[in-house]
């Protein structure tokens, strides 16, 4: 129990009160502002959203908490690849349009189970013109098609925003020339 607190609402005086203050947000956004989402690599999380973290160029997604176990006592985990539907987005986007509306109509056009086990990767210069944040957006809300993981290929809007962020030397990955 957090500073002995059984209910939060047994709390009568607030103005000591703290929030513990090495939490930084929501688990898939803190990975990425701390530097744990790095291009090349494979991150599993507990979160339906780990998928977030495709934006980088890695393979992320979603374990339950068994699974998530599993990892952590043996260092292996079970996946099948799965197929890949590849987006090509040219273009530049209307000023009032956001990343959220590009995902949403995606989703429109192939439904919420669309993308059942997939992995929904975006290029073309409508994603290379997002930010990591625009970018963070498109693969958080695959799962909402059914995705496995989203994935954007690594590029300098990458290697930027982690500059600074890690230490960790990383390898990107990039798809087959055949991929479609």
């Amino acid at each position: 129990m957090e500073q002995n607190i059984k209910y939060f609402y047994d709390l009568k005086d607030l103005s000591n009160f703290k929030a513990n203050p090495d939490y930084k947000g929501v688990c898939h956004v803190a990975l990425a502002q701390e530097g744990h989402c790095r291009p090349g690599e494979v991150l599993l999380g507990t979160d339906s959203h780990t998928c977030n973290a495709g934006a980088f160029g890695q393979f992320a997604t979603g374990i339950g908490n068994t699974d998530a176990g599993f990892v952590l006592g043996t260092g292996k985990a079970l996946l099948k690849v799965p197929p890949t539907i590849r987006f090509v987005l040219d273009g530049e986007m209307p000023p009032y349009l956001l990343a959220k509306d590009l995902i949403l109509q995606i989703i429109g056009e192939i439904s919420v189970s669309g993308a059942t086990y997939k992995s929904m990767e975006f290029v073309g210069s409508t994603v290379e013109s997002l930010n990591m944040e625009e970018r963070m957006t498109l693969c958080n809300m695959v799962i909402e098609a059914g995705g496995k993981n989203g994935v954007v290929p690594a590029d300098e809007t990458t290697f930027k925003y982690l500059e600074g962020k890690t230490s960790i030397n990383y390898e990107p990955v990039y798809s087959d020339a055949q991929a479609r």
